[in-house]
């Protein structure tokens, strides 16, 4: 197991914010704080592959004023390449913000680094020929999965209270699961890809990986915006929430036991559960399938330099 720090509380990243806007931590504090652990623990876990030293703070009165966070690899940040897991010499650096960026930024957050990923996000582990394999902080000699593996070792590990991450089938749930971190991904279209390069366009979505569910929804109040009875106490009266039977409700100890917690809380602010099955989802499944493999087909034919030399599971889509 790691000896380093342990993975920052839940509620970090509206501590931190509260603490520079009140004056009592400097706006760039936390992110100095931040690039510290990284220094630290980052040649073990390979969790990224740019860090920004010169990061500063650009708003101490946002609601994430002074937050420090990482963004994957394949997400836009100006003045930085967007390396795609790959060597940052083979592109030019970006222009301009990605569109979830520059929301975080305008609300104080610090961007500190660009964090690992499989060359062109395509695989479920980060496996990186380039700048090592992301790292499972909860034992390094596992993976931190993929495809946002760099975002989920950083968080596990307490390098950064937040991290934005891209998930096309799985890619922010699947490491911050396997890391015992929050991983969230949103309807689809409510966060702009902007400035995301694309893997699957009709699937790819921008996601959030913290500590737990409170600092998950700091990070969607700012990419989002507001919504109703965001700042009280939460009430659903009359939703009905469906539970997932069949292959979907498999789980096992520790994780059942959470979706029992949560389906407690939500029958607790009123609404309404009851068991409900997909038989469709195998077949939805597998057209999803084909339509991946056809749009990062093309989306690699075209990114990729024909004698680049890339792992074997990119050619299988190039080529797919």
């Amino acid at each position: 197991m790691m000896n380093g720090p342990p993975p920052l509380p839940e509620g970090t990243v509206a501590r931190l914010a509260a603490a520079v806007r009140a004056g009592q931590a400097p706006p760039s504090g936390p992110a100095r704080d931040a690039l510290a652990r990284i220094a630290e623990l980052d040649p073990e876990l390979h969790a990224f592959t740019q860090v920004f030293t010169d990061a500063v703070p650009v708003s101490p009165t946002g609601p994430l004023a002074g937050v420090p966070v990482a963004v994957k690899d394949n997400i836009d940040v100006e003045g930085r390449v967007t390396g795609l897991g790959r060597p940052v010499d083979e592109r030019s650096a970006a222009a301009r913000d990605a569109g979830a960026v520059a929301l975080l930024r305008a609300a104080g957050a610090v961007v500190v680094g660009k964090t690992n990923l499989p060359e062109f996000a395509s695989s479920a582990v980060t496996v990186n020929a380039h700048y090592g394999d992301a790292r499972n902080p909860r034992d390094p000699r596992r993976t931190a999965g993929g495809s946002s593996g760099g975002s989920a070792a950083a968080v596990a590990a307490g390098m950064v209270p937040a991290a934005l991450g891209t998930d096309t089938g799985g890619s922010v749930l699947i490491p911050a699961a396997l890391t015992g971190v929050c991983g969230f991904r949103p309807t689809y279209g409510r966060v702009g890809t902007g400035g995301v390069i694309p893997l699957s366009p009709s699937l790819d979505t921008v996601g959030v990986i913290a500590p737990g569910p409170a600092d998950v929804r700091e990070l969607m109040r700012v990419l989002l915006g507001p919504w109703p009875g965001q700042d009280g106490a939460v009430r659903l009266p009359g939703l009905r929430v469906g539970v997932l039977g069949g292959e979907f409700g498999e789980a096992e100890g520790g994780v059942r036991e959470c979706v029992e917690a949560a389906l407690d809380l939500l029958r607790a602010a009123g609404s309404a559960t009851r068991p409900v099955e997909l038989p469709s989802a195998p077949r939805a499944r597998r057209h999803a399938r084909v339509l991946y493999a056809a749009e990062a087909a093309g989306v690699l034919g075209g990114l990729l330099d024909p004698a680049a030399r890339t792992r074997r599971t990119v050619e299988a889509r190039r080529s797919s």
